[in-house]
């Protein structure tokens, strides 16, 4: 187990080129897995571990301490998504056309998907006591009973390529379609029905139920933009500047959370404040998800390093926007942290900092929006430090904004400069 370097916060400091920096995670623990490259989706299981699909025929297993067991299948080809099932086991997709069933003991049961070529994608525990799946190439979703009775819905339309699949807060089964404009939904009957979207949203990579009854799910790319559908149908979108999305889940402070594969853990709260956080300098987090201990567990690649990891952060998030107007400066806040801490803040200019506030604060969650202002006279480019800190006073999370405020006064480097200088950056990640 490691903790992720201070390097880090010092590093995208003196990278950024943009007058917003990049939030930190600064409680994130890496875990690697050793010999296991390329992990998956993941899922907390009934047992309170970890499982999580991997990069070859093995499901894999950790523990909040980061004990790890890989348990192997007969199957040639990868896993794909993971769910727990209705009867206390895992199910997951094998993508050679079959579906995997794993018990918390480790004892594995396949079945097979009868259409050829189905090349089952992700699953998801249905309302009706059942397991749903995309069958990403043969246009169809498929139904496994815990008995492994398969069924097949088809879809309406052709080439349309389901891929992921969760379960709505309607009882439907809500889905995805690979580089489509679309969401589907399908009912436990086996009823179909498709949304197309805007086309300013783009095209959905990822699903979730989110925590406000609604469908949230981020698009390519090339739009940045999270979108959320309602279980009737109505669409609105919402800016992620730089989203390069992979999953979505909903976490336990109220929030989603997203998995970038540029690097990034992306949070957007359900009123559309979107933040970015960096992962280890050669990670591409994957899979994301809920953990027993009210924390995020991701999956990560880190492809350079010939093996995976999995990474344990605690939701906490300031959602800070920082804006300037008429002598005023006024800092908005979207704030969730998942235990009592301590928030602090500074505002840092040309000759140093000055201490905002440092107060105690409880547990906050679902997100809560606070806004402060403070009057600041036209000195060039400002900057607003703020954080949450635990009981040992070792910050859990961290946000860094510029803002121009007119007039002479330093360029964004000098004031980054003046930060790490401040002697409040050695105490961040």
């Amino acid at each position: 187990m490691m903790t992720i370097a201070k390097s880090l916060l010092i590093a995208s400091l003196l990278s950024a080129t943009c007058a917003v920096l990049q939030a930190q995670f600064d409680s994130m623990t890496a875990f690697p897995l050793t010999g296991i490259s390329y992990p998956g989706q993941i899922t907390e299981g009934p047992d309170k571990a970890l499982w999580f699909g991997t990069g070859g025929s093995a499901i894999g297993r950790m523990t909040a301490a980061g004990v790890v067991t890989e348990y192997e299948y007969a199957a040639t080809s990868a896993s794909g998504g993971i769910t727990v099932g209705p009867d206390g086991a895992l199910w997951f997709t094998i993508g050679s056309g079959e579906i995997g069933r794993i018990t918390t003991a480790g004892a594995i049961t396949t079945y097979n998907v009868p259409t050829a070529n189905s090349q089952p994608g992700f699953i998801a525990a249905g309302s009706d006591g059942a397991l749903w799946f995309t069958e990403t190439g043969a246009n169809q979703i498929g139904r496994i009973t815990t008995a492994g009775l398969v069924t097949e819905y088809p879809l309406p339309d052709t080439n349309n390529s389901p891929t992921v699949i969760t379960a709505g807060p309607d009882g439907a089964l809500w889905f995805i379609y690979d580089y489509q404009a679309a969401i589907g939904r399908i009912t436990t009957s086996g009823a179909v029905t498709e949304y197309t979207l805007p086309f300013t949203i783009g095209f959905p990579v990822s699903i979730t139920a989110g925590p406000d009854g609604a469908l949230w799910f981020p698009t390519d790319l090339d739009v940045g933009v999270v979108g959320r559908i309602t279980t009737a149908g109505a669409i609105s979108q919402y800016s992620a500047p730089h989203l390069s999305a992979n999953a979505i889940t909903s976490g336990p402070d109220g929030a989603l959370w997203l998995t970038e594969y540029t690097g990034y853990v992306g949070r957007m709260t359900t009123s559309g404040v979107f933040t970015q956080y960096p992962v280890p300098a050669t990670g591409v987090p994957w899979g994301i998800a809920m953990g027993p201990d009210a924390s995020l567990w991701l999956t990560d690649w880190a492809a350079s390093q010939g093996s995976g990891s999995i990474l344990r952060a605690l939701a906490c998030g300031l959602g800070l926007n920082v804006s300037y107007a008429s002598g005023t400066l006024t800092m908005n806040f979207d704030l969730s942290i998942m235990l009592k801490a301590t928030w602090s803040a500074w505002l840092v200019n040309g000759i140093g900092e000055t201490a905002l506030w440092s107060e105690p604060i409880d547990a906050t969650h679902p997100p809560r929006p606070f806004t402060f202002t403070r009057s600041v006279s036209p000195e060039g480019n400002v900057g607003v430090l703020s954080a949450l800190s635990g009981s040992g006073g070792s910050f859990l999370c961290t946000d860094f904004q510029i803002v121009n405020t007119g007039g002479p006064g330093p360029s964004e480097d000098e004031l980054r400069r003046e930060v790490l200088g401040s002697g409040l950056v050695p105490a961040l990640p």
